[in-house]
């Protein structure tokens, strides 16, 4: 008897957990876009504010890392490209952000890091980084695309990372590009 409910209590176990979605790696989504290579469209916040190149570099910086990614600049809508926003909030330290889209049966919503993207958009905040360095804001613009390449943020202390927790503050940023952390969560999300 209790061989057999150790057999079913296995067999339960193994069956649940190949049906509960999974990250490929620590550091990546579970879901995110189906490939590493997309537009990016920006607003016209994006000139005002003069962010233009951080946002250039910002996504270069994930360029070389692999074949398999690559993130194109476009000058309109209508291939439903990422898009790029900067703006003010009125949260102090929160120097970007990521937010990711599926499409369904009633239209675009927003999607979770278990869905599949549609595409996504990213906004830097100008009120908490316009005192920043040039670097700083290339680092920050990194991150978001980081984000938007379905890479998790890095929580572990001991883990150098471009995507290393929050960033909430000009001076808790220590990575200003993808470092082999990031790189190894890049090609286990999308191939070498």
């Amino acid at each position: 008897m209790k061989k057999s409910l150790f057999t079913l209590s296995v067999a339960t176990f193994t069956l649940m957990s190949s049906l509960l979605p999974i990250s490929t790696s620590a550091g990546t989504y579970y879901g995110g876009r189906p490939s590493g290579n997309f537009n990016v469209y920006y607003d016209q916040s994006v000139n005002s504010y003069g962010y233009q190149h951080h946002l250039d570099d910002g996504k270069n910086q994930w360029s070389n890392i692999t074949p398999k990614v690559s993130i194109t600049y476009v000058q309109d809508t209508s291939s439903a490209p990422d898009k790029a926003y900067v703006s003010e909030t009125s949260r102090e330290n929160l120097l970007g952000s990521q937010t990711p889209y599926k499409k369904n049966f009633w239209g675009i919503s927003p999607a979770n890091n278990s869905d599949v993207w549609y595409y996504s958009t990213i906004t830097l905040y100008d009120n908490n980084i316009k005192n920043a360095s040039y670097m700083t804001k290339v680092a920050i613009a990194t991150h978001e695309f980081g984000h938007a390449l379905a890479l998790a943020d890095n929580s572990s202390s001991n883990k150098q990372s471009i995507m290393a927790g929050e960033l909430d503050s000009d001076q808790n940023i220590n990575n200003y590009s993808p470092t082999n952390y990031d790189t190894q969560d890049l090609i286990s999300k999308y191939g070498r």
